[in-house]
Formats: structure tokens, C-alpha cells, sequence
């Protein structure tokens, strides 16, 4: 099974939000979003639980800040919903490659 991938970004594009899509209902949840660099030892976390937005009830986005996406290598994006009940859901992981030339 290919793994999900978000589309390949230019260094230093932040016009372009990370969206996660979730199976069931995150109104009322506080979202955090995580990005880690995976292609250095060890992993280097870029973003770490940075706030995002809910921008329906399935779905929350992070839109990136230019300190994100400076550094060209292969990242793993994951988003965080903490319900009003307290539980959490994450999302499942995507890949990510930030490049110096996006074709």
C-alpha cells in the first residue's frame, strides 16, 4: 500500500494549508498539528504541535509560517483533535517532501 502524501512543496511556500480530514465529527476540538523531519537522525521535529484550525466538522487545516518549510528533506504531517470529552484523535500520518524545484 502506497502511504497518503501531501503534494511536494517549495521551499518557502506557505500559500498552501495542510488539511486532514477526519472520519468523524471534531466540532467543539482543539487542533494541533506536528511535523517531523524523517529523513535525518534522529528525527527532527519541525513543528511541534503548532495550533490549526477547524474548518468544518471533519476537517482541520495548519497553514504553514515561512520557519516551516525552509528546509528542504522528507517530512511526516500528522494533526491532533483533543474533543470537549477530552479524547483525542490523530490523524493518520502523511508524507511530505519540501524540494528546491516542485514539478
Amino acid at each position: 500500500m502506497i502511504p497518503p502524501r501531501f503534494p511536494d512543496r517549495q521551499v518557502g511556500d506557505t500559500a498552501h494549508a495542510f488539511v486532514f480530514r477526519f472520519a468523524q465529527s471534531i466540532a467543539g476540538g482543539a487542533a494541533t498539528f506536528r511535523m517531523t523531519r524523517v529523513d535525518v537522525t534522529p528525527p527532527l521535529r519541525k513543528v511541534n504541535d503548532a495550533a490549526a484550525q477547524l474548518v468544518s466538522s471533519t476537517e482541520a487545516q495548519y497553514q504553514p509560517i515561512p520557519a516551516d518549510v525552509d528546509t528542504v528533506g522528507q517530512y511526516e504531517c500528522q494533526m491532533f483533535v483533543t474533543l470537549a470529552d477530552g479524547r483525542v484523535l490523530k490523524s493518520r500520518v502523511i508524507e511530505h517532501r519540501i524540494v528546491r524545484d516542485a514539478v
